[in-house]
């Protein structure tokens, strides 16, 4: 197992549209399957086929420099997308994912083809850095109502000080290793 590691979206799509093509191919007989099973015996027609779960991994750092962890499933049946704190949690959180797909697809193995990108556009670093001081004006707003506002809303408010929101990066050498330690260990 590893960690697919591109310098730009375009470079991976050149690799991953090979693997959408065969999951296509895959998908029409697992719907064949499906139309010719009994009601009740429809949870087993995937067994014996592949599908490839595109994994996309990413980090983001808030300003203290504590890395949050991202996965974005691009399914065939669920789509996803979740942050976590740590590797271990979002390697936890990919396998629960993977069994729910699982069981979507009637059965079938689910073989994960994960991924990161290196590529972060000068377009959406500006648009972050307009993001973030919109986020600090509204922050103001909010907090002159503070003494009203939920316990919910306040935890929302103190999460978007310390983190803003920052530009997703690729997963470091460090931590596509540690990944596949922990995903592996968890098999």
């Amino acid at each position: 197992m590893k960690i697919n590691s591109f310098e730009t979206y375009e470079e991976a799509l050149k690799l991953l549209m090979n693997y959408e093509i065969q999951n296509g191919k895959i998908n029409e007989e697992l719907i064949k399957r499906i139309k010719a099973a009994e009601y009740g015996k429809r949870t087993e027609v995937g067994k014996g086929l592949e599908l490839k779960c595109l994994v996309e991994l990413t980090a983001e750092d808030d300003k203290k420099g504590r890395a949050y962890y991202n996965f974005h499933a691009n399914g065939f049946q669920i789509e996803y997308s979740a942050e976590y704190n740590s590797i271990e949690s979002l390697v936890k959180g990919i396998q629960e994912y993977l069994i729910m797909q699982s069981r979507a697809s009637c059965g079938s193995e689910i073989s994960p083809i994960f991924y990161t990108v290196n590529e972060t556009t000068e377009k959406e670093m500006e648009m972050l850095s307009n993001l973030n001081e919109s986020l600090k004006d509204l922050i103001s707003e909010i907090l002159k109502e503070a003494p009203k506002a939920p316990k919910e809303a306040k935890k929302l408010i103190k999460a978007l000080q310390t983190k803003g929101v920052t530009p997703c990066r690729c997963l470091t050498d460090e931590e596509r290793i540690k990944f596949v330690r922990l995903y592996q260990e968890g098999e």
